[in-house]
């Protein structure tokens, strides 16, 4: 706990995280955002980084499943997403009311519209 907080000391260089994001929850389950998408993906789980100062996320989905028609298909395997993190910030469309809780973050469940998702 202590390095999240102070990183690897006075010899290391400095970076930049979010250390307590939140996002205030919507009004609407989970099922109810995806039931309102036409073709998309579901991503749970994505690992990869955001570069300090432009904002651009690159992650390849560790746990995603395509939706069509409002529904859940099937799983997406090998695929990535990638932009800009303050266009997916102006490209939420609907706030789900359960939240999830990582390390520095406190999240609902997010329709980002305009995302790029590369391969799967």
């Amino acid at each position: 706990m202590t390095r999240s907080i102070i990183g690897g000391g006075y010899r290391s260089k400095p970076g930049i995280y979010p250390s307590n994001l939140t996002i205030r929850p919507g009004n609407k389950k989970q099922s109810e955002l995806i039931s309102e998408v036409e073709k998309g993906v579901l991503v749970e789980a994505m690992s990869g980084f955001v570069q300090a100062g432009s904002g651009l996320i690159s992650a390849q989905l560790s746990r995603a499943h395509l939706i069509k028609n409002g529904g859940i298909q099937h799983p997406i395997r090998g695929g990535m997403v990638s932009g800009i993190a303050f266009d997916w910030l102006r490209n939420v469309s609907g706030i789900g009311r359960e939240t999830r809780q990582s390390q520095h973050a406190l999240i609902p469940s997010l329709r980002i519209e305009k995302v790029k998702v590369l391969g799967g």
